[in-house]
């Protein structure tokens, strides 16, 4: 039954889903849930707070999701198209193939009692599995029909031979308790984590292209900081494609800026759902403090209640790491590091086993706390106009860092230290080379900083509909 709240559109929905009738499945009802029982799949729809909804499909046989989405209920039509799309590759999966393991043995004798053991407790288990057991001198024949080859413990030493004779096999060795013992159940269970290991991990790159598919209207605004002007970039992402886009030049920055872009592109697309804003300072909750321009200011709320539409507000730094950390495969610890021209401070964003760092009051990365305490040649403000003055202040800034959080690769915006190489030979004086990682520079940031806000606006995308 339904116990959250929600409105009645959804709760009609409910119902709908309950009302389905069908030989292919079973439909139960549990807590804010429909669950779908196949005789090969089951299927879940999910109801959340925010008339959010989650439909996923998982294969019992290979204890994995097979169809995934969530989205946020606005129109019936729309609603009930993926919940056919949901049924229909439900009803598909009745098709869907035995899983064949095939067990051998040097004489195919022992392996052949486990195999009736083994088919016994799937037939419990009620798993899709069939075993079957074959000599090692007929392994080869037989191999190619089948998805998994399980090879007994006295002829394991014959695992990387049979792996290259039956290429893209999954082909594993018994341990020998579970072969002496003949523990189907341990079998099974090392069969599926195995499955689990050898299935294609997504890349970054992969996961970037299903992100850009999407059904979100986004209006994304890029602020960044220099000592001659301000540049204010702009990208109206709709459902993943960029479809309109520029660049204002300011010395300065107010929120009648900002206020100014959104008008004129919501005048121009007045579909656009959200607002993401990526702007230096530090922002918590929606509310940025950024020098003497915003003093706690919740520029978010502000924005929400003048415009009708979701608002997200991220440090410009946060952003850019955000985005590289989604737009290259190589490096899931990763530091940006930007020093802007003609700015005493600077400012990092931070990625730890692929995900941002934020820390309390979102204050990781705000390292001009301690570039203060930094015992420089001279002051900051005369640091900031010099090339070894600024090489100072990164390299001993960046020294702090690399020690803390011992990143893979740091990725740099300095005009005046721009040369890598150099800023290596810096950083020697305070660590080991070999501790010191991958440097790169980054001479325009801006495509990483709009990918970064539109990812934080899509990560956001079950919050309150302001519709409502």
């Amino acid at each position: 039954m339904l116990t959250i709240d929600c409105i009645q559109e959804v709760k009609d929905y409910y119902q709908m889903i309950l009302n389905q009738k069908s030989r292919y499945y079973e439909i139960v009802e549990a807590d804010n849930k429909v669950v779908l029982k196949g005789e090969k799949a089951i299927g879940e729809v999910r109801f959340h707070e925010m008339n959010i909804l989650e439909l996923e499909i998982t294969d019992i046989a290979r204890n994995e999701i097979v169809f995934y989405l969530h989205f946020q209920y606005n129109e019936k039509e729309h609603a009930e198209r993926l919940f056919r799309e949901m049924k229909e590759a439900l009803v598909k999966m009745k098709d869907r193939r035995t899983l064949n393991v095939l067990l051998s043995c040097s004489s195919g004798l022992t392996t052949s009692f486990f195999s009736d053991q083994l088919n016994s407790a799937a037939e419990l288990l009620k798993l899709d599995y069939h075993f079957s057991a074959v000599s090692y001198n007929e392994l080869y024949e037989h191999g190619m029909q089948n998805d998994v080859i399980l090879l007994a413990p006295q002829i394991g030493f014959q695992m990387k031979k049979v792996q290259a004779g039956l290429k893209g096999k999954l082909v594993l060795t018994i341990p020998a308790q579970i072969f002496a013992s003949y523990d189907s159940g341990s079998l099974i269970t090392m069969i599926q984590k195995e499955m689990e290991k050898a299935k294609p991990k997504r890349t970054k790159t992969q996961w970037m292209e299903e992100k850009l598919t999407n059904d979100a209207r986004v209006l994304a605004i890029g602020i960044v900081n220099g000592a001659q002007k301000i540049r204010l970039i702009y990208r109206y992402y709709n459902q993943g494609n960029i479809e309109d886009y520029g660049t204002i030049l300011k010395p300065n920055i107010s929120i009648r800026d900002i206020e100014d872009i959104i008008d004129t592109q919501i005048a121009r697309h007045p579909e656009i759902e959200r607002i993401g804003i990526s702007m230096p300072g530090t922002e918590v909750g929606g509310k940025v403090t950024y020098g003497d321009t915003f003093n706690h200011e919740d520029i978010s709320l502000n924005l929400i209640l003048k415009y009708k539409r979701w608002v997200t507000i991220e440090n410009d730094c946060n952003s850019v790491a955000t985005g590289l950390n989604a737009l290259q495969d190589h490096f899931d610890n990763l530091l940006f590091y930007f020093q802007p021209y003609g700015s005493p401070f600077g400012g990092s964003g931070v990625i730890v086993n692929g995900q941002l760092v934020r820390g309390k009051n979102h204050y990781a990365g705000e390292v001009s706390a301690v570039q203060k305490t930094f015992n420089l040649d001279h002051s900051p403000q005369e640091v900031m106009w010099t090339n070894d003055g600024v090489l100072e202040l990164v390299s001993k800034t960046l020294a702090a860092e690399i020690c803390t959080v011992a990143p893979e690769a740091v990725f740099i915006h300095s005009r005046l230290s721009a040369d890598m190489n150099v800023l290596r030979e810096e950083l020697k004086k305070y660590m080991p080379e070999e501790s010191i990682p991958e440097l790169r520079y980054l001479d325009n940031f801006s495509e990483y900083m709009m990918v970064g806000i539109m990812l934080k606006c899509l990560s956001e995308i079950d919050v309150y509909n302001l519709k409502e």
